[in-house]
């Protein structure tokens, strides 16, 4: 089974006390960037896993931002580990699109 790619813009929000990193195209996700908790990250996963297997689409995230900062290397980092992630994942995926289709 071959997938399609969607390509998911990601950008990072700047405020005052808080920067993370924004998915609007998944449910308007943020992932705080500013915070060590990994209940967001929870969360992205779960709305990674949903629309994959709903759409039948490989997710790759890209990152607009212009400021070459800690926080835009910290989401490089975070961007290039999920499309890996995703990526090694197919073969399970493809199980499980199966699976939901039968």
């Amino acid at each position: 089974m071959e997938f399609d790619n969607k390509i998911i813009k990601v950008e990072i929000l700047r405020k005052k006390e808080k920067v993370s990193l924004t998915f609007k195209e998944l449910n308007n996700l943020n992932i705080n960037l500013s915070d060590s908790s990994v209940e967001d990250i929870k969360e992205l996963f779960n709305n990674i896993f949903d629309s994959i297997v709903d759409e039948n689409k490989l997710i790759v995230f890209e990152l607009v931002d212009e400021k070459n900062d800690l926080f835009h290397e910290v989401a490089v980092d975070i961007i290039n580990r999920l499309n890996l992630e995703i990526e090694q994942s197919k073969p399970e995926l493809v199980k499980i699109i199966q699976f939901n289709s039968q």
